[in-house]
């Protein structure tokens, strides 16, 4: 894979991810059985490190290149880590640590989006 294809991906992945994520929040995990987040929780955190196997195989033809590839594999390992701890929180029933830690990361996003 290209970087664009990978970077395209991971917008999709990562917006289709916080939007459930923020559905979970928002209605105090209702409307989902535990099943299908748990499913969806294990799929976002494949997915993430999927892309990063993919990111981590590209070889730079520019040194411009570099910087981008260095950015698309932060994006990546923050998502990886929001799906691994999310999991974990869920499995764990700590559901008020599950809330704090995805409000902090769509709200991030939220702020970054700000400043483009």
């Amino acid at each position: 894979m290209e970087l664009i294809e990978i970077y395209t991906e991971y917008k999709y992945l990562n917006e289709s991810f916080t939007l459930f994520v923020d559905d979970l929040i928002n209605n105090n995990f209702e409307g989902h059985t535990e099943q299908d987040i748990v499913c969806k929780l294990i799929a976002a955190k494949e997915n993430y490190g999927r892309l990063k196997e993919e990111a981590d195989k590209i070889e730079l033809e520019e040194e411009c290149d570099e910087g981008n590839v260095k950015d698309l594999e932060y994006l990546l390992v923050d998502g990886l880590f929001l799906a691994i701890d999310l999991l974990n929180f869920y499995r764990a029933k700590e559901f008020e640590r599950f809330k704090m830690r995805g409000t902090n990361y769509i709200r991030k996003g939220r702020v970054l989006n700000f400043f483009k």
